[in-house]
């Protein structure tokens, strides 16, 4: 009985970290290629040449920057980032949403509903 416990117990933390593990890197960037200073002034041929790195599955330029939110009486700081619509799901996995859809961030289609 107490093997039984031992090989269920590791099973299920085996199965844990794979889940966490995946969940963490599924929204976060394995690699980031950024410019110092400002922003990237050729993402486009930056692009072209992590493709021809082996390994690499997809590439997307983003914004990652920093701002400030009020509620009220309390600000605080954050780190915006932000991806181009169309190739985001090449990078990141974007699981599944609470409410709302993607599709209503799409310029010209930004739909508010009821």
């Amino acid at each position: 009985m107490g093997v039984a416990a031992l090989i269920i117990v590791i099973a299920v933390m085996n199965g844990f970290e794979t889940d966490l593990r995946t969940k963490i890197l599924g929204i976060n960037s394995h690699v980031i290629v950024m410019e110092h200073g400002s922003g990237m002034r050729n993402h486009p041929s930056v692009m072209q040449e992590v493709a021809k790195v082996p390994g690499v599955v997809a590439s997307t330029p983003f914004i990652y920057s920093q701002a400030m939110l009020k509620n009220g009486n309390n600000v605080t700081g954050i780190h915006l980032r932000g991806l181009a619509l169309e190739d985001s799901s090449k990078v990141i996995h974007m699981g599944k949403f609470r409410e709302g859809k993607l599709e209503y961030l799409r310029e010209g289609k930004r739909i508010f509903p009821p």
